[in-house]
């Protein structure tokens, strides 16, 4: 019998009006690694939430780039753990200091990325991490 391993689904998502092109170039490579990919730019915490839920996904992948954005991904986090419908895989594209990267990941954040980071590793930890 030959079961078809399921794709890993992935949201990737800038809270707020957070703008580059980093999570642009992380979905073309999650997508070139066979991965189901939805990208939906610049969103609220509450539509991130409402989109991972409709769309399924395994992972939700958070572009941060301005000092608004943290307080956007704890309220993403925050949502997530209240509604606890499905458990997310959470990883974080951003150049933060060492102690908010701990802090995020205390909050529920697989991982955090710098966002010079070599676009393999993050395919490689999304892998390696979906359950």
């Amino acid at each position: 019998m030959n079961e078809e391993k399921k794709k890993i689904r992935a949201l990737i998502a800038n809270p707020g009006f957070d703008g580059h092109w980093k999570g642009a170039k992380v979905t073309m490579a999650l997508r070139d690694a066979g991965m189901e990919v939805v990208y939906v730019g610049n969103q609220t915490p509450q539509a991130i939430h409402k989109t991972a839920l409709q769309e399924d996904v395994d992972v939700i992948g958070l572009n941060l780039l301005t000092p608004e954005g943290k307080s956007l991904i704890v309220e993403t986090l925050n949502i997530l753990q209240e509604e606890k419908t499905k458990e997310f895989l959470v990883i974080v594209g951003a150049d933060l200091p060492p102690e908010e990267i701990t802090y995020l990941k205390n909050l529920g954040v697989g991982e955090v990325f710098s966002l010079r980071v070599e676009v393999n590793l993050v395919v490689d930890y999304v892998k390696n991490n979906v359950v």
